[in-house]
């Protein structure tokens, strides 16, 4: 084991300096950028320069107290954004203070403090100390002359004011659970008083979310006015009575649409509601068809031509007055802002052009295509129309980001224990966009490193292509895993079916050694030559911590003699997932996946051991550590699978915001040979943990217990990782 040590970190030392040498070289110039280049600075300039920081003011010393190591720290910074340039000044002046005392108090109150004090003691080059406090009935005197260069913030917090209850007079439509959802998340098991805070900008926000889903609800005249607020000054209780008056719901008995001299009354569904944002999305679906035709300046007026009660609700006719305007044509295309992107690129990428109809959507379509290229940090329209309506120039307005970003690398996982590492990524290489990435990563397990070049747009219908190469040494669970390899391919995002999908030939050198297995299974040695597709459908609405939506994914190498490996084989891996939100901040997840991994064509050996299928873990079945969750043979050695069949049910309910409870069961189906396609043999797990939200993702606890383990298989595992399991 010190040997492999070793070997690891001469791998990662070689991973470490590759990416510095890539760091430090600029890409490649032409001739006429070397012949312009700017000559380095002489030993004076240098000298010049370093004096020109040293003369540079320093800035003042400010802190924050009493709020918490994180609290402190944000409205610390808080303070200093508001500064021009993000830095303080070198000596604060009694506006200074009187402005970050202002921004505090008023987070203070925000957050439900109501009643926080403020104090502040300061001084000058560590003489002059004053002190300056605030409070709600008090504000501190600054003296006009006032100056320092250091100060110490201290907050008194107070007791934090909740909403306890909300009551509601006259509210019918909506339930009280919902109505409450106006003011704050109502479905968390244990909702905390910091997420009721109450504030009176809150109260009122509140109010008028309520009075807005009553009128979407088709009670156009709904209003919520408070009736009177109660404060318990010792524990920071609030009970607010509110008048809700919903007034008579409006239903929609006709609509006509007139354009100019013609007019037509539209089919409409029975029992629509109306509304002022029913009536909104109306106007703007009419409106885009207009666009589509080259008229970007249609307008639509519609306004109530009667009103009738009928019972205890109203019917309404509308009338819809369509302007269409003048159709308008392209004029000139112009980029402005790309200092280094090559105008060619863009004109390629937008897919507009002079004399196309001007449509507004499909230069904004424009817009996000350009945006996609990920080598602007913001792109702004500026049309013009001239003395000419009916001939308008579009200009893009960029805005270049940087082209190199290094980032550190850090995870955690119950097999590999800590991960660390890097990425370097530099953008828009050569002004044409192009991209590359380098990725280095070390465990307590296993030693990787990745290179990717993507070249996007190589064809006028944005198909990309990529080079990739890739390295990876892992000890696994019953062996020693080495991956070698590379490929180039192309990869494709289908509008129609909103996928992204790819193809790729991929070569690769696999080795696994000491598996302990008295009898082989596969190829421990081999090199792969294949071709390997993928599609990828993702419709959740968020990749870190989704909620709600569902993902589709496949995955089909083959591989072949024919182009260059060694052995002959065809694997196919497939997963999905669905999450349902419940209401009452429950959420239901379902997970599946499937792979199957044959030889026809070749030998039943010719499977390499490493393409074989080893489930278990923190993202497969809980119950045991990662791949353990194989086949055995009568060693009770780790065969791996040719073919499994694995589902995951979680049900997961909010705790708080930040906290959630997570109970799940894991199944996963398996065989040693295709021959037993899909499974032989079962295995169960269930368990439950805790999920921590953060920005990376949720950090998980998780502990799984086996329900039908094997006579080598641990009565379950405790799992500690960052990241969604399915």
């Amino acid at each position: 084991m010190e040997g492999v040590f070793q070997v690891k970190h001469l791998r990662l030392l070689s991973i470490v300096l590759i990416g510095l040498l890539l760091f430090s070289q600029p890409p490649l110039a032409s001739a006429q950028d070397q012949i312009d280049a700017i000559p380095a600075p002489s030993e004076e300039e240098q000298k010049e320069s370093k004096e020109e920081k040293k003369k540079k003011p320093k800035q003042g010393s400010l802190s924050v107290r009493g709020y918490g190591i994180i609290g402190n720290l944000e409205l610390r910074n808080l303070v200093k954004i508001t500064q021009s340039d993000n830095r303080f000044p070198t000596l604060f002046d009694a506006n200074f203070v009187e402005d970050a005392a202002l921004i505090l108090l008023s987070r203070l109150t925000e957050d439900g403090y109501l009643n926080a004090s403020l104090s502040c003691t300061t001084s000058l080059q560590e003489t002059n100390k004053t002190t300056l406090e605030w409070t709600r009935r008090q504000v501190a005197q600054v003296p006009r002359d006032f100056s320092a260069d250091t100060i110490r913030f201290r907050i008194t917090k107070g007791v934090l004011f909740y909403f306890e209850e909300i009551h509601f007079d006259g509210l019918t439509a909506l339930t009280e659970k919902e109505a409450i959802s106006s003011f704050y998340v109502a479905d968390t098991l244990i909702p905390s008083r910091k997420q009721r805070a109450y504030n009176r900008r809150r109260s009122n926000d509140g109010q008028n979310n309520l009075a807005n889903a009553l009128q979407r609800l088709g009670y156009p005249d709904a209003s919520v006015s408070e009736q009177s607020v109660h404060f318990n000054q010792d524990t920071g209780d609030v009970q607010l009575y509110l008048q809700v008056k919903e007034g008579r719901q409006a239903f929609i008995q006709s609509l006509t649409l007139t354009h100019g001299t013609a007019s037509a009354e539209l089919e409409l569904e029975p029992g629509l509601v109306w509304s002022r944002v029913w009536q909104q999305d109306f106007a703007q679906e009419i409106i885009h068809d207009r666009f589509k035709d080259g008229f970007p300046d249609a307008r639509m007026k519609i306004t109530e031509t009667d009103r009738k009660a009928e019972g205890d609700h109203d019917l309404i006719h509308l009338n819809a007055e369509l302007n269409a305007g003048t159709r308008a044509r392209i004029g000139e295309v112009r980029f402005d802002g790309n200092d280094y992107t090559r105008e060619r690129r863009l004109r390629r990428r937008a897919l507009i052009k002079t004399d196309d109809l001007f449509d507004p959507l499909e230069i904004d379509r424009a817009r996000q295509r350009l945006a996609r290229l990920g080598v602007f940090d913001s792109i702004s329209v500026d049309s013009t129309a001239g003395t000419n309506a009916s001939v308008r120039d579009v200009t893009f307005e960029l805005k270049e980001s940087r082209r190199v970003d290094l980032s550190l690398l850090f995870g955690v996982g119950s097999y590999e224990r800590v991960r660390a590492g890097f990425e370097l990524d530099q953008y828009n290489l050569f002004g044409t966009a192009h991209r590359y990435r380098l990725r280095g990563i070390q465990s307590l397990k296993a030693t990787s490193s990745d290179f990717l070049y993507t070249m996007p747009d190589i064809t006028s219908w944005e198909l990309d292509a990529f080079v990739n190469g890739e390295g990876l040494h892992r000890e696994e669970i019953s062996f020693e895993r080495q991956e070698f390899g590379g490929g180039i391919g192309v990869g494709y995002f289908v509008l129609p079916i909103k996928s992204r999908v790819t193809a790729r030939y991929n070569i690769q050198s696999l080795l696994a050694e000491n598996s302990q297995l008295t009898v082989p299974v596969g190829l421990e040695e081999a090199i792969v030559s294949s071709l390997i597709f993928d599609i990828k459908h993702d419709m959740r609405d968020n990749p870190i911590m989704p909620r709600e939506g569902y993902k589709l994914f496949a995955n089909l190498e083959i591989a072949t003699k024919m182009i260059g490996g060694s052995s002959d084989f065809q694997r196919l891996d497939m997963a999905a997932s669905w999450h349902k939100p419940l209401g009452g901040g429950r959420y239901f997840h379902i997970g599946g996946s499937h792979g199957v991994a044959t030889t026809f064509g070749g030998q039943q050996l010719d499977l390499p051991f490493n393409k074989r299928f080893f489930p278990g873990g923190e993202n497969s079945a809980r119950g045991f550590q990662q791949g353990q969750a194989s086949p055995l043979d009568n060693a009770g050695q780790i065969q791996g699978a040719a073919t499994y069949a694995q589902g995951n049910i979680e049900f997961e309910q909010l705790l708080t915001p930040a906290w959630s409870l997570v109970t799940f069961i894991d199944a996963v189906g398996l065989a040693r040979d295709i021959k037993s396609y899909p499974f032989s043999e079962g295995l169960y797990s269930v368990g439950g943990g805790l999920r921590w939200r953060t920005i990376i993702g949720p950090a998980r606890i998780e502990y799984g217990h086996n329900l039908n383990p094997r006579q080598s298989d641990p009565k379950g595992t405790i799992h500690f990782s960052i990241g969604y399991p399915f």
